[in-house]
């Protein structure tokens, strides 16, 4: 039981030095590392069918919703390696600059490295800040997927919000998640290879940004964030 508590630990007491106003970057990511290495614990230990949902009354659910909230509050820190002010900050420049990034159309060898998946831009920061261990730490399988509902809970309920918030502030016809309401919901300024010219890449703009960030693991990403939302307030 001892040995089981030591991953709570490392990862309160670096998250503890990573919060201070001047702690440096490689504090912050290995404070990120170890609480997702904390949450994934939890999440392999528990019920497949009853995974920890923040803000509800699961027993298992404490320890693991406080590393969920050092996560979020960790990355946005702008001093966090894969931070979301930064992302604030490349969506600005991609709006300035008539594109977001987009996905490569060349035969990608590892899919799981983020560069050759997308060309540079908010897209793929975003992707990133999603994925990697530094950060949200989505993908423990290390395959550039959320292969199940365990990878899926890996994204902090708060995270959908702030990623759709700082998309919507630069661009306000951004979908997350497509909408039965609105199936054509899509988020203008993606291109494929950073396109800026139209033509076929136009057509990247009828899909969410889901679609380009968890592919096809979007169904679990987008159960993930219906359960987030029986909890928490809704985001548009």
């Amino acid at each position: 039981a001892l040995v089981a508590l030591i991953p709570l630990v490392k990862a309160r007491t670096l998250a503890l030095f990573a919060q201070a106003p001047f702690a440096p970057p490689w504090l912050i990511g290995a404070a990120l590392e170890a609480l997702n290495s904390h949450r994934w614990q939890v999440l392999q230990a528990a019920d497949p069918n009853r995974l920890p949902v923040c803000g509800g009354t699961m027993a298992d659910a404490d320890t693991f919703c406080t590393s969920e909230r050092q996560v979020v509050t960790l990355l946005r820190k702008a001093s966090a390696p894969l931070a979301l002010p930064q992302l604030s900050a490349e969506l600005a420049a991609g709006h300035r600059r008539g594109g977001f990034g987009g996905p490569r159309t060349e035969v990608i060898d590892d899919y799981s490295a983020m560069h050759q998946r997308f060309t540079p831009g908010a897209l793929r920061l975003t992707a990133t800040i999603v994925y990697d261990p530094k950060a949200a730490g989505a993908d423990p399988s290390g395959n550039g997927l959320i292969d199940d509902h365990q990878e899926a809970w890996m994204i902090p309920c708060e995270l959908f919000r702030e990623i759709i918030d700082r998309w919507r502030a630069v661009e306000p016809r951004c979908h997350l998640f497509a909408d039965v309401d609105q199936p054509a919901a899509g988020c203008p300024g993606i291109r494929a290879n950073g396109d800026l010219t139209g033509g076929e890449s136009e057509k990247m703009t009828t899909h969410p940004l889901a679609f380009w960030i968890f592919e096809l693991g979007t169904t679990y990403a987008q159960d993930r964030d219906e359960t987030c939302r029986t909890v928490t307030a809704p985001h548009p």
